[in-house]
């Protein structure tokens, strides 16, 4: 109740914010009370004289992993991770009977990073019970609900004549890899995991894990990503489900372990290449092109992605004597011809069914051709203005070459004809960013 030790120094503590805590709120109820006189002598009854603790003591044939599952089945439930602790803890013991004090060495993902909760698909969760999650699928490869993480890992321990030590060294290793990536740390690769988190791709991870914890040489490193980046965009981009992605990438595992690290990016171009489902097919050029330069992408993509395809073309037109070669991001999305297009962009006299006409243009203004990035301000500052007034404003401000694109020689009208020309010119660029099997061979 009084703890006279010093805390000052083991803030991340879970017993040392325990103990806060309960001070607080005592403090707090002690506050509070209507009779504040009684108040101390009555708390200090209730946990002295009416506390009840349950003590169980064991045999040397007992499991204390069966006892303490059997009890947290009855109470809160814990995470998937505490689980997976005790029962390394545990094992690792019964292993290792002279060494108990090199037992606190084999967890170590206690920390406030990883009991953070974030968001996997529609649920959140802790982070430590996310990452073995996939730790899990890259090891087994195989699927593993959210909810089985513990039962797996069980039976995974269960298959492996390893010592838990080897194990428990495995799951650290890989988690220190996983944080490093999730962090930004691997500086070469960041623009691959901004593109993934953009596109929320969470179960490409273990496939991940699986390369940055193998020797995988480095060309083959790239290859891998750049294939895996290429397909799903180009899905994204034709629209295609994500549904499958789970077995398919469970799939790339098992070609991985077949193949080795030395062949990882052949691996993963020739597995990716050779689906021919429609839910898993790798879309070619063809496909590509009908979708990226004819749809109406700014109404089917989310802002987010596609501004991630804009921000690849507008890369892919910078060269190395540009002052810097990657495209700014935060960008907002501008339409050339804007959406409110009746007050000064009119339709010419000389057609006909002008109805017609324009339900058409109101399809074209929302594809790729039509579409650009400015910042905020711009993009507030060209709002519906005519198209001369819009490009003499762009050339004034821009700096970025998706613009310079158009306004190096602007065309007299910006029509339905200029839109399809600009969008089969970003097609030339994107594919270039995103090329279909046979251009990574």
């Amino acid at each position: 109740m009084h703890n006279e030790l010093p805390s000052a120094n083991h803030g991340d503590s879970l017993v040392v914010q325990a103990h806060e805590f309960f001070k607080e709120q005592i403090g707090l109820w002690l506050d509070d009370c209507p009779e504040p006189e009684k108040a101390p002598e009555a708390l200090e009854h209730a946990v002295s004289e009416l506390l009840e603790l349950v003590v169980i003591d064991i045999e040397r044939t007992d499991d204390p992993n069966v006892i303490f599952e059997t009890l947290n089945a009855r109470g809160t439930p814990l995470l998937q991770s505490d689980l997976i602790k005790n029962f390394i803890m545990y094992k690792a013991g019964v292993q290792v009977q002279d060494a108990p004090e090199g037992r606190h060495d084999l967890w170590g993902l206690d920390s406030k990073w990883w009991r953070r909760e974030v968001r996997q698909g529609r649920l959140t969760r802790p982070q430590v019970d996310v990452f073995l999650n996939y730790w899990l699928v890259a090891r087994m490869r195989d699927e593993v609900a959210a909810d089985g993480v513990f039962r797996e890992f069980q039976q995974y321990a269960a298959s492996h004549s390893r010592p838990m030590q080897a194990i428990a060294g495995d799951m650290q290793e890989v988690a220190r890899v996983y944080r490093e990536w999730e962090e930004g740390r691997y500086a070469e690769f960041e623009l691959f995991r901004y593109r993934q988190e953009v596109m929320q791709v969470g179960v490409l991870t273990p496939v991940l894990l699986w390369l940055l914890s193998s020797s995988v040489p480095r060309h083959q490193f790239r290859k891998s990503l750049a294939a895996l980046e290429s397909y799903l965009v180009r899905r994204m981009v034709c629209r295609m489900t994500s549904k499958n992605y789970n077995s398919l990438f469970v799939g790339l595992l098992q070609r991985l372990e077949e193949r080795g690290a030395s062949n990882a990016g052949d691996a993963v171009v020739g597995y990716l290449a050779e689906q021919e489902a429609h839910a898993r097919e790798w879309p070619d050029d063809r496909v590509f092109r009908e979708h990226f330069v004819g749809a109406p992408l700014y109404r089917l993509l989310s802002r987010a992605r596609l501004r991630l395809v804009l921000e690849a073309v507008e890369q892919e037109l910078r060269t190395d004597k540009a002052e810097s070669t990657s495209s700014p991001r935060g960008l907002t999305i501008e339409h050339i011809m804007p959406q409110h297009w009746r007050q000064h962009w009119t339709l010419r006299d000389e057609i006909e069914d002008k109805t017609a006409a324009g339900l058409d243009r109101d399809r074209v203004l929302h594809s790729v051709g039509n579409l650009t990035l400015v910042n905020q301000k711009l993009n507030s500052a060209l709002s519906n203005a005519p198209w001369d007034e819009k490009q003499q404003t762009l050339k004034e401000h821009t700096t970025l070459f998706l613009n310079k694109d158009f306004l190096a020689e602007p065309p007299a009208e910006w029509d339905e004809m200029t839109i399809g020309r600009r969008g089969e010119r970003l097609f030339e660029r994107v594919v270039r960013v995103w090329p279909p099997p046979a251009g990574l061979r």
